[in-house]
């Protein structure tokens, strides 16, 4: 059953509809290939080979009656672990699979991942060459509904970027057209994300001296963590603009589901007896990386050096894991974070623009 039905037309005289619906199974194949059109052959046949896996797995797992646990997969802005293959999580429902139809043809698609902490991740929409614009908008405006009948508060979409933080539309495909139709469809670019990527080499041997203390997530101390997650997102440069449409329980859903969590590389920061901060850490096993997925500190007790002495405890405690990497993204407007990092060894290895729909 079609999501909606559009009239688009070539011209005024002659209108043409175009029906947006969910892919049919036995076209699925040709409606990821426009999707991933932009991404090198082998990796768009592994994202592909893996979708028609999960899903086809998800279908056989209902008949049966099984209720699915997901496991715990990367975030898109956290590691590179997803661009060789798709954790069960990403892999999602192919329910988020949109097709438009002109005539019965396949001339345009587009798909949403949804994640934990009620966001979604949107490929931008792909189509056949000659099909108008107004084809992909439609498309956008129907994965928008959707993702919103499914309690998506944020919808966010990444496109290449350049050192100089415009679009990129060299070999990362036609990122300037989607960037014309996420801006068209409502969507914001609300940051460029900087990668970045501290090797074993640059982990300290021992314990940094500082006057902080780490305390290990519980649930006991579960409460405390929320509000010290709370306090430090005041006045914070990450991000900025998303601050407060989530739930803090929505955002450490979605917090948890990167990587691999364990409560025990989830620390609150604390001095003199008072919680002033926070580290949450990941694992990417089959990367041998770990993941610094969020660290702050409430605004009290900023500008004292203390950026430094956190980052230095999460890579320490990577090099304890056995870990070769500690990975991260930051927001490029965040110049004190960034010259944390830098002062801790991280480089630069890629660069995102970050489109976001409020829902």
């Amino acid at each position: 059953m079609a999501i909606c039905g559009i009239l688009f037309g070539m011209s005024h005289d002659t209108p043409c509809e175009i029906e947006i619906a969910p892919v049919a199974p036995d076209a699925r194949v040709e409606a990821l290939g426009l999707v991933f059109a932009a991404l090198p052959a082998q990796q768009r046949s592994q994202y592909i080979g893996s979708l028609l896996a999960g899903w086809h797995g998800h279908a056989c797992r209902g008949q049966e009656g099984v209720v699915e646990k997901h496991a715990h997969g990367k975030r898109e802005h956290g590691t590179r672990a997803g661009r060789d293959r798709l954790t069960e999580r990403e892999q999602g429902s192919a329910a988020g699979l949109l097709g438009a139809y002109r005539g019965g043809r396949l001339v345009g698609a587009v798909f949403s991942q949804i994640q934990p902490g009620k966001t979604a991740l949107v490929w931008p929409p792909q189509l056949v060459p000659d099909e108008p614009r107004p084809t992909a908008c439609g498309l956008l405006d129907a994965t928008s509904r959707w993702l919103g009948g499914q309690e998506v508060r944020i919808a966010q979409a990444m496109l290449p970027s350049s050192a100089t933080g415009a679009v990129s539309c060299g070999s990362a495909g036609n990122a300037g057209a989607d960037e014309a139709v996420l801006l068209a469809g409502g969507f914001e670019r609300m940051a460029d994300l900087l990668y970045l990527v501290s090797e074993q080499s640059e982990f300290p041997d021992g314990a940094p001296r500082s006057p902080l203390q780490f305390e290990s997530y519980s649930s006991a101390n579960h409460q405390r963590l929320d509000r010290v997650v709370l306090a430090t997102y005041e006045d914070t440069l990450d991000c900025p603009s998303l601050d407060g449409v989530r739930k803090i329980g929505d955002v450490l859903e979605g917090y948890r589901a990167t990587g691999v969590f364990d409560p025990r590389r989830w620390l609150i920061v604390r001095h003199e007896g008072k919680d002033i901060g926070c580290l949450l850490l990941a694992d990417h096993p089959d990367q041998e990386n770990w993941e610094l997925v969020y660290m702050g500190l409430v605004s009290s007790h900023r500008g004292r050096g203390w950026g430094m002495d956190i980052a230095r405890e999460a890579q320490r405690l990577a090099r304890r894991a056995g870990r070769r990497r500690l990975v991260l993204a930051v927001d490029a407007g965040n110049r004190p974070a960034i010259e944390t990092y830098s002062a801790a060894g991280f480089r630069l290895w890629d660069r995102r623009g970050v489109y976001v729909k409020v829902l």
